[in-house]
């Protein structure tokens, strides 16, 4: 069974953009009920978490 773990929830308009340029799919986009900002829902795995560990890299470089 899936469970919450099992995504990542992307809330920046960066990090998404670097993601897809990376050739991720993300499952649906939808906005938070509380604070109405969007975001974009991704399954885990190793390959994303690489992803994401090379765009903090480049933010931090730029």
């Amino acid at each position: 069974m899936l469970q919450a773990k099992d995504f990542f929830y992307c809330y920046n308009k960066k990090l998404f953009s670097h993601l897809l340029g990376e050739g991720f799919s993300y499952i649906f986009t939808a906005r938070h009920i509380s604070t109405n900002n969007q975001f974009w829902l991704f399954e885990q795995s190793d390959e994303l978490g690489k992803a994401l560990v090379s765009y903090k890299q480049l933010d931090k470089a730029s």
